[in-house]
């Protein structure tokens, strides 16, 4: 699905980021910044109550329980249930990651050879997860019409019935959309569970910024009872989340999947789970001890990093609101925002550029295969005056020409 630079590239920016600092540069600003815990926020609830020490952990009896532990589980079922959505503990499955649930998902859902469909432009992990598990990946377009990002329905209606692919399992939807922040309009998220219906496919729905919708800023429980997919009208959706994004605990290496849908399929796949559970016991005893009180506590540390976000895309549409070769495409949730570049070059060659003329990193938007025009994808998660300072550089490297 994604191409073969999307390995070089991410390395040999790095690398390049690395060799400048390591020649005396320190103005560097890393606008791929991604990982929570750089970024200055006060979000570790580890640091304030440590998860457990040796002693304890030594201490304790070895319990393993293939989907979790019960108390665990049913602590992400109260988080969902804070947010306007009722999640039995037992349709709850705890995993380390959720890339760990995607491998789970994907070879639940589909034997090797046939597919699930996944949207693109998207995350690239992706495709190296499909091929960890077996199955084909095949995209579906999300296009961009001036104001917001789209399905193409037609695009997804023939990957379903094309007769000349491989069987079409499942359908992922990623709302909202890692880089592009988009969230499935209500048509767009009915059409496809009627599609779901009609052909037997399953949905697998990725949650992970969901807490952060910014047209919901002071509304947790509308913008999941509006966007989640665990009361999807479908035979089976799997939903997935995890602390990595909703406590900004990424080291925690705690996830989750929701089994929702017609009981019988529920049943059965919260049963074969439990197989592969078993197989791997991924998840440790002292996160799964620690889960309920992290989660009872992350709306403060939410709305500090929402205030944040709300604060540096602000900045971002100010700022690019009058340079002749930037655009901010609109988003609606999410940590990143896609730039649309004016220029001759390829998103890449430009990245490379500025990179070595205005110090700031950011990511090619081929890497996530945006196709439409040359761009550039940033996070929107640093401190509100290094972003600043970033987007500045950024805005008069693009328009010095």
């Amino acid at each position: 699905m994604f191409s073969e630079r999307t390995r070089w590239s991410r390395e040999e920016n790095a690398l390049s980021l690395e060799a400048r600092q390591a020649r005396g540069f320190d103005d560097f600003i890393d606008l791929t910044q991604s990982n929570i815990t750089r970024v200055g926020l006060s979000s570790s609830q580890l640091a304030e109550r440590p998860l457990a020490t040796l002693d304890e952990v030594s201490g304790c009896a070895y319990d393993p329980q293939p989907l979790g532990t019960l108390d665990a589980r049913c602590a992400v079922g109260a988080y969902y249930e804070r947010r306007g959505l009722h999640v039995p503990g037992e349709r709850v499955m705890l995993t380390a990651s959720t890339s760990e649930a995607y491998v789970h998902s994907f070879r639940l859902l589909a034997d090797p050879g046939e597919a699930v469909l996944a949207p693109t432009p998207s995350y690239p992990l992706f495709s190296f997860l499909a091929e960890a598990a077996g199955i084909s990946l095949c995209p579906y377009r999300l296009r961009f019409d001036g104001e917001r990002w789209y399905v193409s329905m037609d695009d997804l209606r023939d990957r379903l019935e094309s007769e000349s692919g491989p069987k079409v399992r499942a359908i992922l939807l990623v709302s909202p959309n890692n880089p592009t922040g988009s969230l499935l309009s209500s048509q767009e998220r009915a059409e496809i569970y009627r599609l779901a219906r009609a052909h037997e496919a399953a949905v697998v729905s990725d949650e992970v910024f969901l807490d952060f919708c910014h047209a919901f800023d002071d509304d947790r429980t509308s913008a999941f009872t509006e966007h989640s997919a665990v009361d999807a009208p479908v035979p089976l959706a799997l939903t997935l989340s995890g602390l990595s994004k909703v406590a900004g605990l990424p080291q925690a290496k705690l996830a989750w999947m929701v089994a929702s849908g017609v009981p019988a399929r529920v049943h059965e796949a919260m049963a074969r789970l439990e197989i592969m559970g078993d197989t791997f016991l991924s998840v440790s005893s002292s996160i799964q001890r620690a889960a309920p009180d992290i989660l009872d506590q992350v709306e403060g540390w939410q709305s500090e990093l929402r205030g944040r976000l709300r604060r540096n895309w602000a900045a971002l549409s100010t700022q690019t609101a009058t340079s002749v070769n930037i655009r901010a495409r609109p988003i609606s949730a999410g940590w990143h925002a896609v730039l649309a570049l004016r220029t001759p070059l390829d998103d890449e060659t430009w990245a490379r550029r500025l990179l070595a003329e205005a110090h700031v990193l950011v990511h090619p938007g081929y890497l996530f295969e945006i196709e439409d025009m040359p761009s550039a994808v940033i996070s929107l998660i640093l401190p509100e005056e290094t972003f600043s300072d970033a987007v500045a550089r950024l805005v008069r490297h693009a328009d010095k020409a």
